[in-house]
């Protein structure tokens, strides 16, 4: 048989309490995820103005790297050489970079 109204209302009200709880214990499960996520936002932010002020003002960067190459030349030209990799492979890992670090929509 159905049950009587003052029953449902009992059970609804018991459900909503335990609706409030799991939502209160959840938020302080995702307190770790979320200063991780926090922690890579920022992340890339930061590597976001390192590269704008690279390209602002590369003169900087190019004293940095003829000072290298005087003071280690061997590491300066196995750098180079990661470098050159890393720029001939950006057509392949551009997108791939860019559906990460994209914003999402809110």
């Amino acid at each position: 048989m159905g049950k009587s109204l003052q029953e449902l209302q009992r059970e609804r009200g018991q459900l909503l309490e335990r609706i409030v709880h799991q939502r209160s214990a959840l938020a302080t499960e995702l307190v770790p995820l979320q200063q991780a996520e926090q922690l890579g936002v920022r992340a890339v932010v930061l590597l976001r103005t390192i590269g704008q002020r690279i390209r602002d003002n590369p003169i900087p960067l190019g004293v940095a790297m003829a000072a290298l190459l005087v003071w280690r030349p061997q590491g300066a030209l196995r750098w180079a050489r990661r470098g050159f990799w890393l720029w001939r492979r950006r057509n392949t890992w551009g997108p791939i970079l860019r559906a990460f670090t994209a914003t999402p929509p809110r």
